[in-house]
């Protein structure tokens, strides 16, 4: 009987219409700005803005592929101690803002439709017109950024 349920639930689980995809990539990442002091906490944040990328690639047309190449990464704040699950100071000073340098094509069935090399920095990530949205889940402050280059650059994209 559990099986027949799990059978039967599985078409519901599959997306209603298709999307457009993401493929990210992390140029040389052991050399970026500050993309955390460990092993561990590098991992999560390349793990989290992989998918973050992921997530706003699906809202492009189907057939239309996003290519990433993330050249540099500088976490807003700054990580003072070496334990993965330490928490980022957040100065707001000089050089404590997010930062993070890609390089982007647009695809569609092989062809590239729109390329870029973008320069992301949020100078005012704890204004309070920034700081009052939801901040949930890990690098909010570089989703957000992430989100706002790709509502400028993909303004025709699926909301």
């Amino acid at each position: 009987m559990v099986a027949f349920c799990a059978g039967a639930l599985t078409p519901l689980a599959l997306p209603a219409l298709a999307a457009g995809a993401a493929e990210v990539n992390f140029i040389e990442s052991e050399r970026y700005t500050d993309v955390g002091n460990t092993a561990v906490a590098r991992e999560r944040a390349l793990n989290t803005l992989d998918e973050h990328l992921r997530q706003l690639a699906a809202r492009l047309p189907d057939g239309q592929t996003l290519r990433v190449e993330v050249l540099d990464i500088d976490l807003a704040g700054a990580q003072l101690s070496i334990s993965a699950n330490a928490p980022r100071v957040m100065r707001g000073g000089r050089g404590d803002w997010p930062q993070v340098r890609l390089r982007w094509w647009l695809l569609e069935g092989g062809r590239v439709l729109r390329n870029g090399e973008d320069h992301l920095l949020d100078l005012n990530y704890l204004a309070p017109s920034q700081t009052s949205k939801a901040l949930a889940g890990e690098l909010p402050h570089e989703k957000r950024m992430l989100d706002r280059w790709f509502a400028e650059t993909f303004s025709s994209a699926r909301q």
